[in-house]
């Protein structure tokens, strides 16, 4: 599956939609991934509410979930790729997704580039 790279600036918001499958019968309340740039340890985690879609008679249940985050304003520029992605439930119990790589996505973090132009200039 091919990768899709979104790229930020620091201070920028980042969202993300993620639908998924719980099998069992637990409530699922929220959403964390954890970005992480390689070689670095530095991390973005992203988190964000879940909400039951569909409702497989206790066996499977689709549930949505929008993952939020704003880049630190001191993220060192690179690509940032998801190592851990856990749903929370009502019991506060977290279960690891088990296939974390069919979350393709890379978060892209670059400098903002400052450009300042003088528009007057006047003796007082």
């Amino acid at each position: 599956m091919p990768e899709r790279v979104r790229t930020y600036a620091p201070g920028e918001q980042i969202v993300i939609d993620v639908s998924f499958v719980c099998k069992g019968s637990d409530e699922i309340e929220s959403v964390e991934a954890i970005f992480v740039r390689q070689g670095s340890g530095e991390e973005i985690p992203l988190i964000g509410g879940a909400r039951r879609e569909t409702s497989g008679g206790g066996r499977e249940d689709v549930y949505t979930a929008r993952l939020e985050a704003r880049v630190d304003r001191r993220a060192t520029p690179g690509e940032y790729r998801c190592a851990r992605l856990m749903a929370h439930d009502v019991f506060d119990d977290d279960w690891d997704f088990t296939d974390i790589a069919r979350l393709d996505l890379v978060i892209g973090v670059r400098r903002t580039l400052r450009r300042l132009e003088v528009t007057v200039g006047d003796f007082l």
